[in-house]
């Protein structure tokens, strides 16, 4: 069973979790909450593009409200992670 939860935070752009062997390096869109990373997911995939949501489109560093599928995965290293699978993005107020 999925609950539903919202974060607020500050629209990052963050290295990805290493979840493959060897590691591809790249960049993803998150949200950065209480010094936590949480990586916004789109049908169980990384966001690498800028994000326009129902005509939202945050720019890096603006406080935004991400409601969402909160998970944990672990990347190669063992090292947990957080996503939340996007179901809004809006800005925070």
């Amino acid at each position: 069973m999925h609950t539903v939860h919202t974060i607020k935070g500050i629209y990052s752009y963050a290295s990805n979790p290493c979840t493959t062997k060897p590691c591809l390096p790249g960049m993803v869109y998150a949200v950065l909450a209480d010094g936590t990373y949480y990586y916004i997911i789109v049908q169980n995939n990384f966001v690498f593009e800028n994000l326009s949501y129902q005509g939202y489109k945050p720019e890096l560093g603006a406080p935004v409200e991400v409601t969402g599928y909160l998970s944990s995965d672990r990347d190669i290293f063992s090292r947990t992670f957080f996503k939340i699978e996007l179901i809004s993005l809006k800005p925070a107020k």
